[in-house]
């Protein structure tokens, strides 16, 4: 399967795989854009895409999808 979004500046896509509740997200393909505005976009954004390679399980509670780490620490 495949994610794409928006990660505050640029769009990513980046492969990943699901067993049970394990997961395993690949490095993700980022545009090349670099967004000024609003200040700290861009530390954000590698935040986040650092965060999700971080993802070793998840579940899925209603609507929100939580993903952890290997630690069993939140993957943010």
């Amino acid at each position: 399967g495949g994610v794409v979004a928006v990660a505050g500046c640029n769009s990513y896509n980046a492969s990943y795989q699901v067993n049970g509740s394990t997961i395993r997200i690949g490095e993700a393909a980022v545009a090349a854009m670099f967004c000024a505005e609003p200040e700290g976009v861009m530390e954000q954004e590698a935040e986040f895409l650092a965060a999700l390679r971080s993802a070793a399980s998840f579940r899925i509670d209603g609507d929100m999808l939580e993903m952890r780490t290997g630690g069993d620490q939140a993957a943010y």
